[in-house]
């Protein structure tokens, strides 16, 4: 983005959902990894000569192995509802606010009260985010919305992320063929230059 000086971006957040039946109390992360990809996988965690923790540390990203796969749908709820409110610059915000809490320091992001403080922190209306989390209606009604949407990113080939979805954000002339702006799509993590090469196509 650096590189691209002239060039307004707009990053918008989506749910994905590993295992959106994780229980309240969640998993221990290596026995997870083992279970779900092998004993290679799970034996690589926290391992500094790993690509992961080796692209981490260039920039400067502690991630804490001691983290525990919680259930996040009340934290994607809260980042939908931070879109919808406050929009796409608070919503980068308090994404990078939950991933540090998260990642960093390994604290769990399905707490309520780590997930209001927050919402206090970026500047949300308490009030509002309060009834999110306690009104019965809300809670439903937010918790099938971003369920829906798992499915619907699933339903399409999506089974991993990252996964980025760029466009230039121009709509096409009406009833002109070929003017439609499709995403270009780019799944996995993913060097600068790839991002450059699209951000010039576009």
């Amino acid at each position: 983005m650096r590189q691209s000086k002239n060039t307004e971006f707009q990053i918008i957040w989506k749910p994905f959902l590993l295992n959106p039946t994780t229980p309240p109390e969640g998993y221990n992360l290596r026995e997870y990894l083992t279970k779900k990809y092998g004993p290679q996988v799970g034996n690589s965690l926290g391992d500094p000569n790993s690509p992961l923790q080796k692209n981490a540390s260039k920039l400067g990203i502690a991630f804490n192995i001691e983290r525990r796969i919680v259930n996040t749908i009340d934290a994607h709820r809260l980042i939908e509802y931070t879109l919808q409110s406050a929009g796409h610059e608070k919503q980068n915000e308090i994404v990078e606010l939950i991933c540090d809490h998260y990642f960093r320091q390994a604290h769990d992001i399905s707490q309520k009260e780590l997930l209001l403080d927050c919402a206090k922190t970026v500047g949300l209306n308490m009030d509002e985010v309060a009834r999110l989390f306690e009104d019965k209606s809300e809670i439903e009604k937010g918790t099938k919305k971003i369920l829906a949407e798992d499915r619907k990113v699933k339903s399409s080939g999506i089974q991993g992320v990252p996964f980025f979805q760029l466009s230039s954000g121009k709509e096409g002339k009406e009833g002109k063929e070929g003017d439609e702006d499709y995403p270009i799509e780019l799944s996995g993590a993913q060097p600068p230059e790839a991002f450059l090469r699209i951000f010039q196509q576009l």
